[in-house]
């Protein structure tokens, strides 16, 4: 199951049984607005994606303002809010906005499983709604009651105009990536709720975004983007996110820097996942390590 959007601005969801043909379904917004939708896991005999919605009303043009000048000043109220929509047969999606994340904009950009407990991940949003200015943690046995993770202690104000990217269980921990204005870093967690940041990550991805974060076996691997040259790197770790060696990529329809962008990187039945887009068209790409 992968989740995205259309040239039209619909969120959808592809399904596959053998990798080659895939099925489209619709996920209709929960809201008026237009939807994002950025993940998806698999949770008991559904699926749940996460991503968020954008409502937009507009307002009348202030009074102060010249006759002469209204025509050309438009204003509007917007907002951004947490979304989730879920699936038992694949096909037929419900979806509901998440309010109460204590900011006015908020997005949801990764979701995973272990056992029944769903964790997502994403961020609160600056005034305007474009920029991360923080990272969100909602928690679910469920997947429609959300409660709040926590980021406590230093780490709590350690993502500058950043969110999460990704997250996943590894054994009896969680691990996330996360990107900012520094670059990336990993975090952990042993319960997916308390969240603590790994601090050699700092250094370990300075200069890079992080787009995702898999399991395969005792490794933790994670996809790198160089903010200097879009270059894609994988990096993998065998203690617990402490320590990282680069592996080399096994990529090909992914292998041109200056056409390709790597979204996500995760495991299937055993094999490396990376999905991302080559000339803006979507590509779905195992192997790789």
């Amino acid at each position: 199951m992968v989740v995205g959007e259309t040239d039209t601005g619909q969120a959808v969801s592809w399904r596959s049984r053998d990798g080659r043909s895939w099925d489209e379904h619709r996920l209709p917004p929960p809201a008026p607005g237009e939807p994002d939708v950025w993940g998806v896991a698999a949770h008991g005999d559904r699926f749940v994606a996460v991503g968020s919605l954008l409502w937009q009303q507009p307002v009348r043009v202030r009074p102060d303002i010249a006759a002469e000048d209204r025509s050309d000043v438009t204003f509007a109220s917007a907002r951004r809010r947490p979304a989730v929509w879920w699936t038992v047969d694949g096909a037929t999606w419900e979806g509901e906005t998440l309010d109460g994340v204590g900011a006015v904009h908020a997005q949801l950009i990764a979701v995973s499983c272990h056992t029944d407990l769903l964790v997502a991940v994403g961020s609160t949003l600056d005034a305007d709604g474009a920029q991360g200015d923080g990272g969100l943690v909602l928690v679910s046995t469920d997947g429609t009651r959300w409660e709040h993770g926590e980021i406590s202690g230093p780490d709590a104000g350690a993502l500058p105009e950043g969110s999460f990217t990704g997250v996943t269980a590894a054994g009896d921990a969680w691990f996330a990536t996360s990107s900012d204005m520094a670059g990336g870093a990993v975090w952990t967690s042993v319960d997916g709720r308390h969240w603590s940041l790994v601090d050699a990550s700092r250094a370990q991805f300075a200069g890079m975004t992080l787009q995702g974060i898999a399991v395969r076996g005792r490794r933790v691997i994670v996809a790198a983007t160089s903010l200097a040259d879009h270059r894609t790197s994988y990096h993998a770790s065998l203690d617990g996110c402490r320590t990282w060696q680069g592996r080399p990529p096994r990529v090909r329809a992914m292998e041109r820097i200056d056409t390709t962008t790597v979204m996500d990187v995760t495991v299937v039945d055993g094999e490396v996942v990376v999905v991302g887009t080559r000339s803006d068209v979507p590509v779905i790409e195992k192997g790789v390590g």
